[in-house]
């Protein structure tokens, strides 16, 4: 995958993870979203687990989703600086992991949880008893591995308002972006060791993102 900046942003259902990618989308120029929920299987018969007592699948764990397509989608997004995935169970997959720049996880409190989700509508509908002996329980087992293996994330609270956590992500992509910046001051090269410079960067940065200043000019007049 080339160099772009890959925010990931999971956590808790009905956290607000979806609302603040598609906030995030339409404030950010050349930006690809993926939804996590995009990536359930379609034949759950087959490759998620069964709850005989429910008479329902279980939809809250990592095998429930085609994690190798979605890596594949998202390895191969091109002309995107920004690439954004949401999702409850992301942060499950190691190579998710590995090449997310960002990684942010939304928590809340069971009661807001429940009072959000048993506003919304599933398919197929979701049985009594799910969401408390399932749903939640996974959650909290996957927010304790996040806690334990990764010491990068950032948390947010989905108790807050949609506005204020998207103004925390907002400020921290934009500060993140600017380090994918570079000016270099004009002074004069050997043609071997400007080649080389540029190279690496050229590695680092897209070709919109490059600033052509003294390098450039002095890797052309050489």
């Amino acid at each position: 995958m080339s160099k772009r900046l890959v925010v990931v942003i999971a956590g808790v259902t009905c956290g607000g993870k979806s609302s603040i990618a598609s906030k995030l989308f339409n404030i950010f120029d050349s930006v690809s979203v993926f939804h996590q929920d995009e990536f359930y299987y379609s034949d759950y018969d087959t490759h998620l687990k069964k709850i005989p007592e429910l008479n329902y699948h279980n939809w809250d764990e990592i095998g429930a989703y085609n994690m190798d397509q979605m890596v594949a989608s998202v390895a191969c997004t091109s002309l995107k600086n920004l690439i954004i995935l949401e999702g409850i169970l992301l942060l499950d997959d190691a190579r998710i992991v590995k090449f997310a720049d960002l990684k942010f996880f939304i928590i809340m409190d069971k009661e807001t949880c429940w009072n959000r989700r048993c506003k919304r509508q599933y398919l197929p509908p979701e049985p009594d008893g799910y969401f408390e002996n399932y749903a939640w329980p996974q959650y909290e087992k996957h927010l304790t591995k996040v806690k334990e293996n990764n010491s990068d994330v950032i948390f947010l609270n989905g108790t807050d308002s949609l506005e204020h956590n998207v103004a925390i992500v907002m400020d921290i992509i934009k500060n993140k972006l600017d380090e994918f910046y570079v000016c270099i001051l004009y002074f004069p090269l050997d043609l071997k060791y400007s080649q080389n410079f540029a190279n690496k960067f050229i590695r680092i940065f897209t070709i919109g993102e490059l600033i052509f200043t003294g390098l450039f000019l002095n890797l052309i007049h050489v």
